[in-house]
């Protein structure tokens, strides 16, 4: 999967900004360069919060820790024509094939003089469409977890996002988080799930069979030791 467009609309320092990455036949990573404090950091917050409802690169350095995340114009645009609240809203488009997914985030904020920030129940969406029938929205969590872990799971959400200020820390981290996120995008963990809930309603059924006849330990041993001799003899 690959994302093809960002808008966002009031987040932090960007009160309307549109993104295109156009696909590249020759490859496929996209590069942000700009000098320091226009934003670059909080464009891969605006991508992160809008898939995980999450800021992981604001810093103290960032220069905004404790600002609202409603842009300030976009603030006193509200005030200024009398509106009670104004949105903040993250949208990203990506592609799969013929799987067309957009991810949207949008939260209300309060703009009344004196309310620094007083903000309602953010709203996440997933609209899933593909050529050959209508889009579907989804809004519950169950649902749109599993679309956004099965293409880009938070536990590695660094090996697809670089802060370049901080590469140096992408390659410390522990293993088992890639191998976790691996086995979620290929459904390997799923397998492993359905297998050890076989295997304890094995161990379960086993225990309630021997409390209802004692002697089945026996007759499982017996039958053990026949599968494993009938086993040597067809090896031989």
């Amino acid at each position: 999967m690959r994302i093809t467009n960002i808008n966002i609309t009031n987040y932090r320092q960007y009160q309307s900004l549109s993104f295109v990455f156009p696909e590249s036949k020759s490859n496929d990573m996209h590069l942000i360069i700009a000098q320091n404090g226009v934003g670059k950091t909080n464009l891969l917050n605006a991508i992160t919060w809008c898939l995980y409802g999450k800021e992981p690169h604001l810093g103290d350095s960032a220069g905004n820790v404790g600002l609202p995340k409603l842009n300030l114009t976009a603030l006193e645009d509200a005030r200024s024509g009398g509106k009670d609240t104004e949105a903040v809203e993250v949208e990203l488009r990506a592609e799969d094939e013929d799987t067309y997914i957009t991810y949207k985030r949008r939260v209300p904020v309060r703009v009344k003089p004196g309310v620094f920030e007083e903000v309602a129940k953010e709203r996440f969406t997933v609209t899933v469409a593909t050529s050959a029938g209508d889009p579907k929205v989804y809004e519950d969590k169950d649902t749109t977890s599993h679309f956004v872990d099965k293409y880009m799971p938070e536990k590695i959400r660094e090996y697809f996002y670089f802060d370049g200020e901080q590469l140096n820390n992408y390659f410390i981290t522990g293993r088992s988080k890639v191998r976790d996120a691996i086995f979620s995008i290929s459904q390997v963990d799923v397998v492993n799930l359905i297998a050890k809930r076989i295997g304890d309603v094995i161990t379960e059924k086993q225990r309630d069979a021997a409390s209802k006849s004692p002697n089945i330990k026996n007759h499982q041993d017996a039958l053990d030791s026949m599968n494993l001799t009938i086993s040597v003899y067809l090896a031989d």
